[in-house]
């Protein structure tokens, strides 16, 4: 039985990651890595300058953050990290 008060996202599942500020871009699809209480780890093709505040669709989740660090990865792409200011549950499915 799950007891968390909080839904908590899976390693490597699917998500959409969308600019929520002034710098518009388009939505990018990327992976998680792992989550903590208040912190996620994204592998996105794309990097997302630090500060810059984001939303984060799951399949069973939508959260709201700030990038706190964007680097590249040896293995392509970049490994961001996210500050989550919110979550909430969502029924929308991440592809």
């Amino acid at each position: 039985m799950e007891r968390r008060k909080e839904p908590r996202l899976k390693a490597n599942q699917p998500v959409i990651v969308s600019s929520v500020g002034l710098m518009p871009m388009p939505p990018i699809s990327g992976r998680t890595l792992d989550m903590s209480g208040s912190g996620l780890q994204l592998r996105l093709p794309n990097p997302i300058p630090c500060g810059s505040p984001v939303k984060v669709e799951a399949e069973h989740m939508v959260m709201m953050g700030e990038v706190t660090r964007c680097q590249y990865d040896v293995e392509g792409g970049y490994i961001v990290s996210l500050m989550v200011l919110e979550s909430a549950p969502s029924s929308r499915t991440a592809s």
